[in-house]
């Protein structure tokens, strides 16, 4: 069976189905790179400091009173904030630029701004003392570009939707060859039909997975290659109750690979199970993704889903979304969790596995009567 499998795998990454999707799932790493980088060029703290810098000193070229204690000093740190990031002084920056934050906190409380506004600006805070303290690049979200952030933006922003698709398409075809006109050649080969349909979801897994792998590996590279690995500590904000919760990057993504890879396995079986009911490739192809990208949107259109969403084994492909409490603002469900995504995924990949096992054993009974 080791025969079978090494063949299967070889089948697999030696077809242009499988080596084409790939180089474009590995070109869009490298377009998404540089369009991050490019925005972090126009979006950082030394451009936000611009920003208010320079309007602040036109306010003041057209009213001379406009310029009190509260914005000379305001400007004075910005400035510094500019001098300071542009010279790779993160830390220094960071300081200042916690000057403003704190007088923007400090305006929005006394003047009884919207909650959500003080909590958007009490993480930043939070981010901002962890910079200072450790003097490490100030990523801004979405825009990460060192080697841990920009993992952690890809796995958030883009694998949900067109890398899980690509690969989804590329492994069907494993479990589809075994039809010929509608019947299935296995019933021809001395073994069991139950083993060679395992041994096809074990190479299809390992192709998968291992895919999957070498894709965080060559994201989290080419990020690092250029701007260096990050720290593994930088604080991520969590959107829940607690103003300014954070949690460290390193643990969001050990979690969110945990939650992505068992995504992955349960879509794999889906699959098969799903290609040996229609015993077509294409079909098969279309219906799994449609199924999965059904269930990963379903959180955002399907409002009526709230209240269980958390049994939904494919909303939890939105991993980072769920550990960073995004998606349970959105549903308003404290119970899409870590611990509930694993179980959940568990249990799914488990009771296919069993349906699939059935209808083999059904199948091969008809076959023979």
């Amino acid at each position: 069976m080791i025969k079978f499998t090494i063949f299967n795998i070889k089948a697999i990454v030696r077809k242009k189905l499988f080596i084409i999707p790939m180089i474009l799932i590995f070109a869009s790493v490298i377009g998404i790179y540089a369009g991050n980088n490019r925005a972090a060029n126009n979006s950082n703290l030394a451009k936000f400091a611009e920003l208010d810098y320079t309007y602040n000193q036109k306010q003041a070229k057209m009213d001379s009173k406009f310029v009190d204690d509260f914005i000379s000093a305001r400007m004075s740190h910005e400035k510094t904030t500019i001098d300071a990031f542009n010279n790779k002084d993160w830390a220094k920056a960071a300081k200042n630029s916690l000057f403003t934050t704190n007088q923007d906190i400090a305006s929005l409380e006394k003047a009884g701004g919207r909650d959500d506004q003080i909590a958007d600006f009490k993480s930043q805070k939070a981010v901002l003392e962890y910079v200072e303290k450790h003097n490490v690049y100030p990523e801004i979200p979405a825009f990460g570009i060192t080697g841990f952030n920009f993992l952690f933006d890809s796995l958030t922003i883009y694998f949900p939707w067109f890398w899980f698709s690509v690969i989804i398409f590329v492994i069907i075809p494993i479990f589809t060859w075994k039809f010929q006109n509608g019947k299935n050649m296995d019933n021809l080969i001395p073994k069991n039909n139950i083993a060679l349909d395992f041994d096809r979801l074990l190479t299809a897994g390992i192709v998968v997975v291992s895919s999957y792998f070498v894709l965080i590996l060559f994201a989290f590279g080419l990020a690092s290659l250029f701007h260096g690995i990050g720290d593994p500590n930088f604080p991520i904000i969590i959107q829940n109750e607690t103003l300014g919760a954070t949690q460290a990057i390193g643990h969001m993504l050990i979690k969110t690979v945990i939650l992505q890879t068992l995504s992955l396995l349960a879509a794999i079986v889906l699959g098969q199970f799903i290609s040996n009911l229609t015993k077509s490739e294409m079909l098969a192809a279309f219906l799994t993704v449609g199924v999965l990208l059904l269930q990963i949107i379903a959180p955002f259109i399907f409002s009526f889903m709230n209240s269980f969403i958390q049994l939904i084994p494919g909303v939890y492909v939105n991993a980072p979304k769920i550990l960073n409490g995004s998606l349970i603002q959105v549903t308003k469900n404290t119970n899409l969790t870590f611990y509930n995504g694993v179980i959940i995924l568990l249990f799914a990949i488990i009771i296919v596995i069993l349906m699939n096992i059935s209808y083999n054993r059904i199948t091969v009974i008809k076959a023979k009567g």
